[in-house]
């Protein structure tokens, strides 16, 4: 699969959006989240290397929790708008009516619904 450079583009934008967001937590919610992702954060000692591995494993969450689309560009069932919204919220995003007008407006894009919020 050929790279697409727009969507790298928006991908770097929302890790580093992810890693300001990393930096107002504490170390300890930092660390809390990184074993929520599944990493034990060894090795990492400075605050800023720990909130770029966080913002690195959401990105990366969020790529594999794209949903796939029927024809009509809704997302596939309501277990996949569940696990969209779960991931939202897990992301700071907590206002589930909004999270949810958005993914039906951006046909279940959260990476575009991430980017809609944080231009706000």
């Amino acid at each position: 699969k050929a790279p697409n450079p727009r969507a790298e583009e928006r991908e770097a934008e929302m890790e580093e959006a992810e890693v300001q967001a990393a930096l107002a937590m504490s170390v300890a919610d930092i660390r809390a989240a990184l074993r929520e992702c599944g990493s034990d954060g060894s090795g990492l000692i400075e605050k800023r290397e720990m909130a770029r591995e966080l913002a690195r494993l959401r990105v990366q969450r969020t790529r594999n929790y794209q949903a796939p689309k029927t024809q009509g560009g809704a997302a596939e069932s309501g277990a996949e708008r569940r696990s969209q919204l779960a991931l939202l919220a897990e992301m700071g995003f907590t206002d589930e009516a909004e999270n949810a007008e958005l993914l039906r407006r951006f046909d279940g894009d959260v990476d575009q619904v991430v980017k809609h919020v944080l231009k706000r």
